[in-house]
């Protein structure tokens, strides 16, 4: 072995031994950052988001400990519906189960907007947010100050 040949592999197995680690930076659970209330902005039934229709000012999505609550100021709609998400497809799947029913969802999640379209019961899971084809995509913003 030539006398060069090993200080240089001294040399390179310091460098794998000394490598930093890389730090693993742990994004927290979409269902996490799904707590709390969330408002309805935007309904869009296939002919582009417009705002909430009559009867529906005030819609809200209420996530707490995992459990869905939905309902407007008049009326309430689910009350205590179980989520379950999968972060791993893409478009990302939520199911909301309540009654013995499912209900199918994709979403997307970016901080304060949440975008939501689910499919009529016994149709399969929407694929795309084309609302209108398959249900209605709403786009719903988080409520920061909950007493309003």
């Amino acid at each position: 072995m030539p006398r060069f040949a090993v200080p240089v592999v001294a040399l390179l197995a310091a460098s794998v031994v000394a490598a930093p680690v890389p730090k693993t930076i742990k994004k927290a659970d979409d269902l996490q950052q799904m707590e709390g209330l969330w408002q309805v902005e935007t309904v869009d039934e296939g002919k582009g988001p417009k705002p909430p229709p009559p009867g529906w000012e005030g819609f809200y999505w209420r996530v707490t400990e995992g459990k869905l609550h939905t309902g407007t100021p008049k009326s309430k709609g689910y009350v205590g519906a179980g989520m379950t998400l999968d972060q791993t497809q893409s478009p990302r799947h939520l199911d909301v189960t309540t009654g013995g029913s499912t209900c199918l969802y994709i979403y997307e999640l970016d901080g304060d907007t949440l975008k939501t379209i689910h499919s009529s019961t016994g149709q399969p899971r929407p694929t795309a947010f084309a609302g209108g084809q398959v249900g209605t995509t709403f786009v719903w913003k988080r409520v920061k100050d909950e007493s309003k």
